[in-house]
C-alpha cells in the first residue's frame, strides 16, 4: 500500500492553536470558532417585594452584635483602668467619668447572647461601683 502525500497538512476546521502572523515567532494564539452560535440571554429574575427586601436588611446579625458588645465591653474596661490609674495617683480625670457614664447608658442594649450580656453586666456593675466611690470621697 501506497501513502500518497498530495500537499501540506492542514488543521482540521475547528478551533486550535494556531500561528499568529501579526505576533513574533513562537507564540500561538487559539482561534474562536466563526459562525458558532452563542447562548441566548436570559432577562433578569423579578424583584421580590420591597417589603422582603427591607425585612432582610433589618435583621439584625449575631456576629455584629457580638462584635459589637466585644466592642463596647473593651471600651468600659479601659474606662474603667483609667479611673483605676487616676485613684491610684489620687486625681481622677472628670473626662474619663463622663465618658463612662454616657458609655454605660449606650451599652444597655441586648445581643441575645447572654453569656455576652451578662459579662457587659459585670462590667457595668464595677463601672457604677466606681463612680459611686468617686462621688463618696468627692463629697466628704
Amino acid at each position: 500500500m501506497k501513502v500518497d502525500a498530495g500537499g501540506p497538512v492542514r488543521a482540521g476546521g475547528g478551533p486550535g492553536l494556531r500561528r499568529n502572523s501579526a505576533g513574533p515567532a513562537g507564540r500561538f494564539t487559539v482561534e474562536s470558532q466563526a459562525g458558532a452560535p452563542s447562548a441566548p440571554l436570559s432577562g433578569g429574575a423579578p424583584l421580590a417585594s420591597m417589603s422582603a427586601l427591607l425585612a432582610v436588611q433589618a435583621a439584625e446579625d449575631p456576629l455584629d452584635c457580638r462584635s459589637r458588645g466585644r466592642k463596647c465591653g473593651a471600651s468600659l474596661l479601659d474606662r474603667l483602668e483609667e479611673i483605676r490609674l487616676g485613684l491610684l495617683s489620687d486625681g481622677i480625670p472628670r473626662h474619663a467619668l463622663r465618658s463612662l457614664a454616657a458609655e454605660l447608658k449606650l451599652s444597655r442594649a441586648d445581643c441575645g447572647d447572654p453569656a455576652l450580656a451578662a459579662i457587659l453586666g459585670e462590667i457595668e456593675l464595677r463601672a457604677l461601683v466606681e463612680l459611686a466611690k468617686y462621688d463618696d470621697s468627692a463629697t466628704a
